[in-house]
């Protein structure tokens, strides 16, 4: 056991036979003086880097822990628990930057909004300041198109800038930080004065904005630094309508949320403005439906959203990218969403949803109710709610010019898009969920945004969707329809092409001999598994005849055999590659090497036995699934069966479990029925073939006695 202590810079070393210094540490290669460096160098240097360990995260703990509870009497301060959303306040950060491995802390500005998510924050307050103060508010990319219309920012150096009367009125609109706002001062500060002195010195710092039927940064500045002397009062919020006269109003909108926890903690909201076109009314049920998945569909509206604004574009235009740069700009500057008003009919809590021609609501802002709480996320989501927004093949343009190949069947139409060589097909009604498994299985995807499933063209995808829109009948919609539609066949009797390198085998026999009696046939070896597995999924898929849970389950082994055998000649070259010290000897060999290869080997290792686990967690739900299939098509057949034939109540002695006891019956010939244990349990010469629910009633059992006996009437 060894001592280490650090004395003016120095770690000594202590121990038996060892007395050493090291001056300066530099892992492996660090200078050992002393008694017994030579010997026992490595042990010494493995001593000093674990007390350096040790004192990191001792003053790593020391530092979270002054970090938390500097955050803590933050979040119980005046300051956050009367957050402004629109106001600019002076923060001060503390956290552990991970990638350069060290404490930062720092001073910046941040919004209200922003400083409510950031959990960096140690400290803030209202930030004070002056009209006429300069603030340079971020990169020249984020403002160069904001900048050819307000005539407030001016851009020097590509850095813009904006007086202090510019930042509070951006504040009202919903203006925000990212962080990168800063209050100009010293150097920088007397050159942006400058600009209001010398044309020159505007050109020498590279003046961005004189640009044609713009003001120049001279003019700009001279400008808005006389309008933040003559204001007074503190800017207000502009009442703004629309050309209808409808009042325009502003709200915190989030971004494609995931729940409405999202929505209320406004961490990515936008402050945007909006005008209510349409508002309807939903009991506390409906309201309650629509937050755990934010459906429209839930809400019963064919109700669209989107953009609209107060700047008058010219009749002749039809398309946006008419308008000049300029133009465009106004347009986007003076734009409002067109939103839903939805309210609670209990509660009065009331949203404001955009949902920009989606079926789902993809901007959310509350208007009335949902105050913060700590236990807001009582709102979850739909995991899928936002599959299939990307459609490669689909576009406005596109989709008019399509080529319709097949005229409409009762279920199904499929169309050519030769445009972006792609098929396309639809359905009258939601198709059953094998016919899904089947286009998903030929590479279909769904488009929520144009209800169509779409693909790339090729012989075997024209050929399946010319199979399916002349077999998608109503009566299809059955698996046992009798329809020709197949799955691809995937070949599982493959073993023996997975074989290892009789090289590799011996170069890992060469390494790790000294651990064996003999050698090792790994080619057997990894064979008697995928054999293991190719036999348990022949058991599985032999209780089904559901050509959709066949295909997967065989597509999932062929994966496995797949993954596990790369896995494994890896797992064989890493051991080949590195030979264990009892084959090669510990002379010179380094250990901290020699422990990272045994860490990547134990994770090899891992892998391994990660992918036995996850086929055989695959094997095991389609397992499960098949039997819960069978059990709903039991549970519809015995629903569906009328009770016509005749049963006797008798009373008898019977044995269950071992008790006996004096039980009334109901028989029908060999079939008999009984209350035992809380449901109702049905016998077959003597031996119990079914069992119901405890919920379930005595009229179940019979039915399902009835639809045995039907069975046993029908021809063979």
């Amino acid at each position: 056991m060894l001592t280490v202590k650090k004395e003016y810079g120095q770690y000594l070393v202590s121990g038996e036979g060892i007395q050493a210094v090291i001056s300066y540490f530099e892992g492996s290669d660090s200078s050992v003086k002393g008694k017994g460096a030579r010997k026992h160098k490595t042990e010494i240097i493995e001593a000093v880097s674990l007390f350096l360990q040790k004192e990191h995260e001792a003053a790593f703990n020391a530092k979270e822990a002054e970090r938390k509870q500097k955050r803590d009497s933050f979040l119980q301060s005046a300051t956050y628990k009367n957050i402004d959303l629109l106001s600019l306040y002076k923060v001060e950060f503390y956290y552990y930057d991970e990638y350069h491995s060290h404490w930062i802390e720092y001073y910046s500005y941040l919004t209200g909004c922003e400083l409510l998510n950031d959990n960096r924050v140690i400290k803030a307050e209202l930030a004070e300041f002056n009209n006429t103060d300069i603030f340079a508010i971020g990169s020249h990319g984020d403002f160069k198109r904001k900048e050819l219309i307000d005539n407030r920012i001016f851009i020097a150096s590509n850095i813009p800038y904006v007086t202090g009367l510019a930042l509070k009125e951006m504040l009202l609109n919903g203006f925000k930080t990212y962080g990168n706002v800063r209050l100009v001062k010293d150097v920088e500060l007397r050159s942006i004065q400058q600009y209001g002195q010398s044309d020159r010195t505007a050109m020498i710092l590279f003046d961005t904005t004189s640009i044609k039927d713009q003001l120049s940064m001279k003019e700009r500045y001279n400008i808005e630094m006389e309008r933040a002397r003559e204001t007074v009062d503190e800017p207000r919020q502009k009442e703004l309508y629309t050309k209808e006269g409808k009042r325009i109003a502003f709200a915190w909108f989030a971004s494609k949320p995931c729940s409405m926890k999202e929505v209320i903690s406004k961490e990515l909201a936008t402050y945007d403005r909006y005008v209510v076109e349409e508002s309807i009314s939903v009991d506390k049920e409906s309201f309650d439906l629509f937050l755990s998945n934010l459906d429209m569909q839930t809400l019963n509206t064919e109700f669209k959203g989107g953009t609209n604004s107060t700047f008058e574009v010219n009749e002749d235009i039809e398309n946006m990218w008419e308008l000049s740069e300029e133009d465009q700009t106004r347009w986007a500057n003076e734009s409002y969403r067109v939103v839903l008003e939805v309210i609670n009919t209990e509660t009065n809590e009331t949203l404001l949803i955009d949902p920009q021609g989606y079926d789902y609501a993809r901007y959310i802002a509350v208007k009335e109710g949902f105050e913060p709480t700590p236990d807001n996320n009582q709102y979850k989501n739909n995991k899928n709610s936002r599959e299939g927004n990307f459609d490669p093949l689909i576009d406005e343009e596109t989709t008019n010019n399509s080529e319709e190949v097949k005229e409409q069947t009762n279920a199904a139409t499929y169309y050519l898009n030769e445009e972006k060589n792609g098929i396309e097909v639809s359905f009258s009604d939601k198709p059953s969920e094998e016919i899904r498994a089947q286009l998903k299985a030929h590479g279909f995807r769904w488009s929520r945004a144009r209800k169509i499933w779409y693909a790339k063209q090729s012989e075997e995808r024209l050929e399946f969707v010319q199979t399916l829109c002349n077999n998608t009948q109503p009566e299809a919609h059955n698996s046992e329809s009798g329809t020709s539609l197949n799955f691809p066949d995937i070949e599982i009797d493959d073993i023996e092409t997975y074989t290892i390198d009789q090289q590799l085998q011996d170069r890992e026999h060469d390494s790790a001999w000294v651990f064996r009696k003999q050698k090792r046939d790994h080619t057997k070896e990894i064979q008697e598994t995928f054999s293991r597995y190719t036999n348990q999924v022949k058991e599985v898929i032999s209780t089904t005849s559901n050509k959709a849970t066949i295909y997967y389950l065989k597509r999932d082994l062929q994966r496995f055999k797949k993954k596990y055998y790369d896995a494994y000649v890896k797992y064989l070259s890493f051991k080949a590659n590195n030979p264990s010290w009892f084959v090669t000897g510990a002379a010179g060999r380094n250990r901290h090497k020699d422990r990272k290869a045994d860490d990547r080997q134990h994770k090899l290792m891992g892998d391994l036995v990660h992918l036995t686990e996850e086929i055989e967690n695959k094997i095991n739900k389609t397992e499960y699934r098949i039997i819960n299939e069978k059990d709903s098509k039991l549970k519809q057949e015995i629903k569906n069966t009328e009770i016509d034939i005749e049963f006797q109540t008798k009373r008898k002695e019977i044995e269950y479990m071992g008790i006996k006891d004096d039980r009334r019956v109901y028989i029908h010939g060999n079939y008999w029925i009984c209350k035992l244990w809380g449901c109702f349990r049905v016998f077959k010469n003597g031996y119990e073939i079914h069992s119901t629910k405890t919920t379930e009633k005595l009229e179940d059992a019979k039915k399902f006695v009835a639809l045995q006996v039907k069975k046993e009437m029908q021809p063979a």
